[in-house]
């Protein structure tokens, strides 16, 4: 079964590809087929397979010989991956829980990387990302919902400050609207705790950047959407840890 559900997660992954590169410049993203970035030939079919065809092709284009974007098998591979590892933590008891998971992290690994490459964050998926949870809360846990929405006011309250203090350098408006889902989907603590970790992160990454050249200090920017993603899953997965230092302080 968690093969199964690996595979499933690996064809999910491949369509989330086509979300990234087409939902940003707002192309159909059920109609058209895939095409080549280089040469602008249609994929066949047995070129789409994931991962298996980005290997057996050496990760080039079978018309042109370009090179296939890295991030394409990154995101199939790692899709595979979280659905085996929910499948192993959810199945067959907790299925909704399974569900709704599974579906979170499908949801946040385009903004991932469509706020890497194009500097955004898109609306409807964070619209998305709201429904999907009000659903699951309504049907799992309806008294967290005040809570959650506290939360989500709050934090976007914050990074709506930061906003305005920076003159839109330090963080853009997609991410005071992340803000608010961040704090909806995880509530208090985690979301601080989320907040706080992609703040971090985010600080080291830029050093390092700069450090190194990458990056001119006051000069380059750098998405903070993929930072508070990994504050997100970072908070899910130290999610007992986190709510026991809370409470160990009387928060």
């Amino acid at each position: 079964m968690i093969i199964f559900i690996g595979v499933v997660g690996a064809c999910i992954g491949s369509f989330l590809n086509v979300v990234i590169d087409r939902l940003p410049v707002s192309k159909n993203i059920f109609i058209s087929r895939s095409v080549c970035e280089h040469c602008k030939k249609k994929i066949k079919w047995y070129d789409l397979i994931p991962i298996v065809s980005f290997i057996l092709l050496s990760g080039k284009c079978r018309s042109c010989k370009a090179k296939i974007p890295t991030r394409i098998l990154l995101v199939e591979v790692t899709t595979a991956l979280i659905f085996s590892l929910l499948a192993y933590m959810f199945l067959p008891g907790s299925f909704p829980d399974f569900l709704f998971f599974a579906t979170m992290f499908s949801l946040l690994i385009p903004i991932f990387f469509i706020d890497l490459k194009y500097g955004i964050i898109p609306d409807r998926i964070l619209v998305l990302i709201f429904a999907v949870t009000v659903v699951f809360y309504l049907f799992t846990s309806p008294t967290l919902l005040l809570n959650a929405f506290i939360t989500g006011f709050v934090t976007l309250l914050f990074f709506l400050f930061l906003f305005v203090i920076t003159r839109q350098k330090g963080i853009g408006f997609g991410d005071v609207k992340f803000a608010f889902i961040i704090g909806f989907l995880l509530s208090y603590p985690g979301a601080i705790f989320a907040i706080y970790t992609a703040f971090l992160t985010g600080a080291v990454v830029s050093i390092i950047l700069i450090l190194i050249g990458k990056k001119r200090f006051r000069k380059d920017s750098v998405p903070f959407g993929p930072f508070l993603v990994i504050g997100i899953i970072m908070s899910y997965i130290f999610q007992d840890f986190v709510k026991k230092i809370f409470a160990s302080f009387g928060l």
